[in-house]
């Protein structure tokens, strides 16, 4: 039913109201002061309203029936707003509608821009907006094949903005070559929209030029300079300043972008080098002192130039002529005697002037220096040959031979010595003169009748055994030396003799054969120095020290029982030798070794000794001789020659221990006692006198004594005695008379306490009773009751009857009444 009403009327609205026009479809156009109602069927409709085509009029007039319907919603109320049904849609279609004519009249919008950044901009705004539509909307762009166009125009725009003058030469035709060939390929239409093509004709233009410019340069360089004629390189020359005038004709930066521009420079340079080089030469003048300086100047500036522009050097055949002589003049400028070289440097400077022309000879102005210098090495040689003659002179006039030639050599002036090549060898012989000289000298010095007869033959053999084969050749006295060094020799080394050194017996053996080899007129010069006594002395040492070195070896075979009698012996051997002869046993090592072997036994023995000469504790002595002898080894115990001695103690030092450990206290004290009695009783007479605490034996006996007459004292005391009390006190009093340590063996001792508490009960009421005689009358009746009370409380059968002086107590009462 209700479907039938908003049909009824939604056709009577369609009258009502215009219909839609051609550039729409299912569009229905509203009319001002619409009702609610009516406008709420419109909006149902909504959803079928689209443009009627892709064109401008179709899109603008769909905007506006959207528009409508906005202007329509405004003028409701409030209230009729809210009776509004479906508006959403209106805004939602008109952002739909929106977003097409952006991109469309943004397209229709667009203007040649000179400016690729900001036409670039442009285009890709639309691009972004473009896709940003829906299939749909695509659908309705009508003109979007303009985006496409742009797009490549904006390309080739781009690729024209970035050619940069600053580029590389390569980059920079390269990016030129690719902006044209990006412009060449949009269609006409689109070309007249690339806004900056001047900016690329520009290029292109700089370009041209550059290009030009380096075709110059090619041919240049393609011309092979180092084999150009004299018309060819006027040629070149011409266009090289061609090149530098068109180069210097362009703009900074367009020379920036000509590549091989310095290859122009290089000619340049080159020629400028090159008439350098001909300036120098021309300056050149041989009789001039700076021809050397001149020659060396253009030598080294030609040099300096490459081959091809050594080709412009015109007058280098010149500067040919001129080298030679120069270096000749040079090299006798610096001629100096000092050089090793200098007699082989003249002789080729000769040859080398020699060969000049005449000429240039005439260019050597300081030739005369080669003559001098010739003079001055035949001088040299003359000495240098005398020197080389030394060798070869007989020993007897090697002097004389020295001599010749040091003189020759002093004849000479300072320039000519230097060139004495063999003067170092003059040297040496000078050096050797001397040496010989002060040998021969020291050999004439030697007395037989001097004290230091020995210092002189020893500094003479020393000053000789210094010189070299050579040189001891020379010296004419040597016979002397070599009478004198036998005898001079044993001297010296048997003065030198010392135990402490190692080769000691070699020493004083081969001393003994020098000495055997001495004439005898060698002997007598040794026999004031006391040599052969020295030599014996030494001899005797050594047999003493074989001898007990013998003995140190034979030692080990001898008996247990005598092997520390005889070590003893070696020993006194030992310190009989000499300091000297001490030093050269070469087995006292060996008797250390076994006197440390030994030295516990002897040490145990030795205690043992001790322990027999009355110590102050023979226990004490006997424990230490014992523990010295427990740490020694098997061997070791073997070797105490007198342990039967210790044998001998060892009872009577056991009895002493016994005796020691006895303690009153210890619970077996008596049968300790009894063991120490029966173990004394057993030694005989000699032992029991080894025996040092008898006396606490016997002690201890004495007090146990006492103590079973004590016990047997308590044991018997008796209530029923007549004299208990005393009895009682009796005990007591031996008690007391006992050690402390022997109080506890009374076992008894609680008995006594006992008694000793009923006592002193009885004995307090026996004092009050004595007390009542010296008691004033007056007061005497008071002590008798307190006698009586403490008489009374007594116990009938153990106390009272041993009150011994109750009957004065009874006396005392009758007296009182």
């Amino acid at each position: 039913m209700k479907r039938i009403v908003a049909a009824g009327a939604l056709i009577g609205l369609l009258w009502l109201t215009p219909q839609p026009t051609e550039a729409e479809e299912g569009c229905i156009q509203v009319v001002d002061d619409i009702s609610v109602e009516n406008f709420n069927l419109v909006l149902s409709q909504i959803d079928s309203c689209q443009p009627a085509a892709a064109t401008a009029e179709a899109l603008q007039a769909h905007k506006d029936t959207l528009t409508s319907y906005e202007a329509a919603y405004r003028k409701f109320t409030l209230s009729e707003k809210r009776q509004v049904v479906g508006y959403d849609n209106v805004t939602a279609k008109k952002e739909y509608i929106d977003a097409i004519l952006k991109v469309t009249n943004a397209l229709d919008d667009m203007r040649i821009a000179t400016s690729a950044t900001s036409f670039s901009s442009a285009i890709s705004r639309i691009r972004t907006d473009y896709i940003a539509l829906s299939a749909e909307q695509r659908e309705f762009v009508y003109n979007s094949d303009k985006l496409t166009q742009f797009e490549q125009i904006a390309t080739a725009m781009q690729h024209i903005a970035s050619i940069r003058v600053s580029d590389a030469p390569a980059l920079y035709k390269e990016k030129i070559r690719v902006a044209r060939v990006t412009y060449n390929a949009l269609p006409e239409a689109s070309k007249q929209w690339v806004g900056n093509y001047q900016t690329l004709q520009n290029h292109e233009g700089t370009l041209n030029g550059v290009l030009n410019m380096e075709m110059l340069i090619s041919a240049l360089q393609a011309r092979d300079v180092a084999n150009l004629t004299d018309e060819q390189i006027a040629s070149f020359l011409n266009d090289l300043s061609i090149a530098r005038t068109i180069y210097d004709e362009m703009s900074f930066t367009s020379q920036k972008l000509v590549e091989g521009f310095e290859i122009v420079e290089q000619y340049e340079k080159g020629l400028v080098n090159a008439l350098k080089v001909n300036d120098t030469i021309n300056a050149i003048n041989p009789y001039d002192r700076s021809f050397y300086t001149k020659t060396t100047l253009a030598v080294k500036q030609y040099e300096r130039l490459s081959l091809a522009d050594r080709r412009f050097v015109q007058n280098y055949l010149k500067l040919e002529t001129y080298m030679e002589p120069a270096n000749i003049f040079n090299e006798l400028a610096k001629l100096r005697t000092t050089s090793r070289t200098y007699a082989a440097g003249v002789v080729a400077l000769r040859a080398r002037y020699d060969a000049l022309t005449d000429a240039q000879k005439l260019y050597v102005t300081n030739s005369a220096l080669l003559t001098e210098a010739e003079d001055k090495v035949i001088a040299a040689q003359a000495v240098e040959s005398l020197i080389r003659d030394i060798p070869s002179a007989q020993a007897n006039v090697f002097v004389d031979a020295v001599a010749e030639a040091e003189e020759a050599y002093k004849a000479l002036d300072a320039g000519q010595r230097k060139l004495v090549g063999n003067y170092a060898d003059l040297r040496v012989f000078q050096k050797t003169v001397k040496n010989v000289t002060r040998v021969e000298q020291a050999i004439d010095a030697i007395d037989i009748d001097n004290t230091k007869f020995t210092n002189l033959v020893t500094s003479a053999q020393r000053l000789y055994d210094r010189l070299l084969p050579t040189e001891q050749i020379y010296v004419q006295n040597k016979d002397v030396l070599e009478n004198y060094a036998p005898v001079s020799q044993f001297l010296t080394t048997i003065s030198k003799l010392r135990t402490t050194s190692r080769t000691y017996r070699d020493d004083v053996l081969s001393l003994r054969h020098q000495y055997e080899a001495l004439t005898e007129e060698a002997k007598r010069i040794a026999e004031p120095y006391g040599a052969l006594d020295k030599l014996q002395q030494a001899e005797t040492m050594i047999a003493q020290a074989n001898y007990v070195d013998d003995k140190i070896a034979q030692v080990g075979n001898e008996p247990e029982e005598y092997f520390i009698a005889r070590l003893a012996e070696i020993r006194a051997y030992y310190n009989d030798l000499s300091k000297e002869a001490q030093k050269l046993v070469l087995n006292y090592k060996q008797l250390q070794a076994l006197e440390k072997e030994v030295k516990p036994v002897l040490t145990v023995a030795a205690l043992i000794v001790d322990m027999t000469e009355n110590p102050r504790s023979l226990m004490a002595a006997f424990d230490k001789a014992q523990k010295s002898y427990a740490r020694l080894t098997p061997d070791q115990k073997r070797l105490v020659y007198n342990f039967y001695i210790f044998e001998d103690y060892e009872q009577p030092v056991a009895v002493s221990k016994k005796i020691k450990q006895l303690r009153p206290s210890n619970r077996y004290f008596l049968t300790d006692l009894a063991d120490a009695r029966s173990m004394y009783d057993g030694l005989e007479d000699e032992q029991q006198n080894m025996v040092e605490n008898v006396r606490v034996m016997i002690e201890a006996e004495m007090e146990m004594r006492d103590v079973n007459q004590i016990v047997n004292g308590i044991q018997h005391l008796s209530v029923a005695s007549e004299n208990y009390v005393q009895e009682v006190r009796n005990a007591e009093q031996g008690y007391k008379q006992l050690g402390s340590s022997y109080r506890k063996l009374v076992v008894n001792y609680n008995h006594l306490k006992d008694a000793l508490k009923l006592v002193k009960k009885v004995e307090r009421v026996m004092t009050q009773i004595d007390a009542i005689e010296t008691t004033v009358p007056a007061k005497r009746a008071s002590k008798i009751t307190a006698a009586r009370k403490a008489y009374d409380k007594l116990d009938d059968h153990n106390e009272k009857p041993h009150v011994s002086n109750y009957m004065k107590l009874l006396e005392f009462e009758l007296t009182n009444e």
